[in-house]
Formats: C-alpha cells, sequence, structure tokens
C-alpha cells in the first residue's frame, strides 16, 4: 500500500515515517512539505494522514476530496468551521479524526465514561492535560475529549471552568479543566473524580510520539476498508 505523509520536518511526520518503514504493508511511502504544492511532487496514494496545523486543513481535504484518498486527521484546535468542513469531506470519503490516537488513551476515554456513569453527581470532576512548550493549543484536544466522553457518562454537559483563579466557592455543576506547558512532555492527562470519603484517578502518560503513530498507522488501514463517512478511533479498535 502507499502512505502518503503531510509534513517532512515535523515530530509526528518523523516518526510515522520511522514506524511505517518497519511494518512490510506500506510497500511506498511520501510526503508532502508544507510548502510543496502537491502537483509537483509525486503524490500517488492509497491513504494519506495529517498531523500538520490547523492551518493546513484546506490543503490537505483538497487533495484528499480531489482524489478520494481516504484520510486520517490527528492535527487538534480547529476551529467548529474547520470541524464543519471535516464532517463534509466525511460524507465523500472516509474519513478517520481523532484528537488522540494512542490506544492506551483511547481505552481511558471509554473508562472516564464508564467511570462518570457509575459515580454520577456524588463526585467532583477535574481534568488536567500537561504538554511540552511548544504546543499551541489549550486545553488540548485530548483533554476536551476526554470531557466530552465524562458528559457522555453524565447524561449531561455540564459548566467547564478553565483553571482556578479569585475567591469563590467550587460549583457542583462544573469541571475544572486544568493545562500545564513546558519542558519536553509528550503527553499527560489525568481524569479526577473525587469523592468526600475517597477518589478514582485514571491517568495516561505517552513516553514516545511512536505510540501516535502506531494507532495512526491502524487507523489508515481501517480507513481503506471503511464507506465514507467520519469515524474516530472508538471504530479502529473496536470500543464503539
Amino acid at each position: 500500500m502507499k502512505l502518503l505523509i503531510w509534513g517532512r520536518q515535523g515530530g509526528m511526520s518523523r516518526s510515522l515515517d520511522k514506524v511505517a518503514r518497519e511494518d512490510a504493508f506500506w510497500q511506498e511511502i511520501g510526503h508532502i512539505g508544507s510548502r510543496e504544492e502537491p502537483g509537483k511532487v509525486d503524490t500517488r496514494a492509497d491513504v494519506a494522514i495529517d498531523f500538520t496545523h490547523v492551518s493546513m486543513l484546506d490543503r490537505v481535504l483538497g487533495f484528499s476530496l480531489e482524489r478520494h484518498c481516504p484520510l486520517v486527521i490527528g492535527t487538534t484546535g480547529y476551529s467548529e468551521a474547520q470541524m464543519t468542513q471535516i464532517c463534509a469531506a466525511a460524507e465523500q470519503i472516509p474519513l478517520v479524526y481523532a484528537s488522540n490516537t494512542a490506544p492506551g488513551m483511547n481505552l481511558l476515554f471509554s473508562l472516564v465514561k464508564q467511570a462518570a456513569a457509575t459515580l454520577k453527581e456524588d463526585v467532583d470532576i477535574e481534568v488536567v492535560e500537561a504538554h511540552h512548550r511548544r504546543k499551541p493549543d489549550a486545553p488540548s484536544g485530548t483533554a476536551l475529549h476526554i470531557v466530552r466522553s465524562i458528559e457522555d457518562g453524565l447524561g449531561k454537559e455540564g459548566r467547564k471552568v478553565n483553571g482556578r483563579l479569585g475567591e469563590g466557592l467550587r460549583q457542583k455543576d462544573e469541571m475544572g479543566i486544568h493545562s500545564i506547558r513546558g519542558g519536553g512532555i509528550i503527553s499527560h492527562h489525568e481524569a479526577w473524580f473525587l469523592h468526600e470519603m475517597e477518589s478514582l484517578i485514571i491517568s495516561h502518560d505517552a513516553y514516545s510520539l511512536d505510540v501516535f503513530s502506531i494507532g495512526a498507522l491502524q487507523a489508515a488501514r481501517f480507513v481503506l476498508q471503511a464507506s465514507p463517512g467520519l469515524y474516530d478511533m472508538s471504530h479502529v479498535l473496536g470500543l464503539d
């Protein structure tokens, strides 16, 4: 199979290239850099993966739609309008959109949903995430996915508070979301379920970018066989 990776110099682009070359399933691997025009490079592909930047979305979607090329998107930080574009594109091509492609992280999404459904209003819930200083968006897309999974378990949306500042008691129906940026932290996420008499903390740490590449390549294999539609890692991993 022929794999196209958007980007050449980014950490995820290099990791995807390395991991894919260790798998005989991928017979050819190509790249398109951020400043390259698709028509000027060899862009033959059975499937494409994008972990570049929100500013690349028009180019990425345009390429896949023109060539009917299945697509995996792992970039986060899109606006609501851009997410609408992604949903519209998925009506024409198979598309996996994932805020986090690590298999363990996607298991966490299921676990926090189950915890919230079981514990309900008996606990206070907080979400904490930490990344390297170069990550541009906060809270992370993964943290927001954790929040949505918790809300699915609760059966309702709550009031989200990004960090805390000033005086005032914590409200019962709110969920705190806390972001840490610094150093070379690859990815750390926690969901706290806090009761007066006990607490449950579900966490995930990524130690290498390669774990995201492993999941993304699983998604690429999945989307090769899929019908047009919008999928996520729960479909890829059979968690849905």
